[in-house]
C-alpha cells in the first residue's frame, strides 16, 4: 500500500505510464477524462510540470482520434430495414449488395423486398414478389439472379411449390419451374454442373471387335505409326 506522501512524489515517468495504460484499456474515454486523470495527482516536482503540459496536449490530440468504423469483432448500427419481417431471406448480391426478401410481419406474408447498400449503409425498396411468402428459400446462381421458392402464402397456411426469378439488372421477378413438392423450411444448395459431357471410352476388346484385321500386301511398308498399323491408302 503507497502512502499519502509517496504518492506526491511520483515520478513523470510513473504519471505517463498510468495514463497510457488506462488508454489501452479504455480508448473510448474522452479527452477531459485523461487530463484530469493526468492533473489529479499534483506533484510539486519541477520536471514534472513540463511532463504534463505534454500529456494535456497528448490528451487535447485524442478529441480528433475516433475509433475505426470496421473496428474488430466488434459491431456498429447501419440503417434499418423499411419494413420489419421475419423469416425472410437475405442473399449477397456478385455487386455487393444485400437483397431481402419476404418474411412475416404480424404473421401477415409479406412480398415486397429491399436492397441493402453497404456503401452508403442505407436500404432501397426493389421489386416485390408475384406471391407473399415467408420461410422460402434464395439462392443465388451462377448467372446472378436469385432464385427464391417454396414457403408459404398464408400463417397458418399450406405450403408453396411455386418458384420465382430475381433480376438485379432489372429489379424484377419472373415466374420460373415450380417444385414438384409444395414445401417450407427447406433447404436450396447450388450443385455444380460440368460444362463437358462424360463419354464411355471403347475398351481394347470393342476395339478390336469393331476393327478388321487384313493381312500385309506384298510391297507396302507399314505406315508411319506409334502403332504400326497401315495407311488407309495402302490397304486399299
Amino acid at each position: 500500500m503507497i502512502s499519502k506522501s509517496a504518492e506526491t512524489t511520483r515520478s513523470p515517468l510513473f504519471e505517463v505510464t498510468r495514463v497510457l495504460a488506462r488508454f489501452h484499456h479504455d480508448p473510448m474515454k474522452i479527452p477531459t477524462q485523461f487530463i484530469t486523470a493526468i492533473t489529479q495527482p499534483a506533484t510539486t516536482s519541477f520536471l514534472a510540470r513540463p511532463v504534463i503540459l505534454l500529456l494535456l496536449s497528448f490528451s487535447a490530440g485524442l478529441a480528433s482520434m475516433q475509433p475505426c468504423a470496421a473496428t474488430p469483432f466488434e459491431w456498429e448500427y447501419t440503417g434499418s430495414l423499411k419494413t420489419a419481417r421475419f423469416h425472410h431471406t437475405a442473399t449477397l448480391l456478385p455487386d455487393g449488395r444485400v437483397l431481402v426478401v419476404g418474411g412475416e410481419q404480424g404473421h401477415t406474408p409479406l412480398a415486397s423486398a429491399e436492397l441493402y447498400d453497404p456503401a452508403t449503409g442505407t436500404w432501397s425498396a426493389t421489386g416485390s414478389l408475384n406471391t407473399a411468402r415467408d420461410s422460402h428459400t434464395a439462392t443465388l446462381l451462377p448467372s446472378g439472379k436469385v432464385l427464391v421458392a417454396g414457403g408459404r402464402e398464408t400463417d397458418p397456411g399450406p405450403s408453396l411449390a411455386s418458384a420465382e426469378l430475381y433480376d438485379p439488372a432489372t429489379g424484377t421477378w419472373s415466374p420460373t419451374g415450380s417444385l414438384n413438392t409444395a414445401r417450407l423450411y427447406h433447404t436450396a444448395t447450388l450443385t455444380a454442373r460440368s460444362s463437358s459431357r462424360a463419354e464411355a471410352k471403347p475398351t481394347s476388346i470393342q476395339r478390336a471387335r469393331n476393327s478388321t484385321i487384313r493381312p500385309p500386301v506384298a510391297g507396302l511398308q507399314p505406315a508411319a505409326s506409334t502403332q504400326g498399323g497401315y495407311s488407309i491408302q495402302q490397304l486399299f
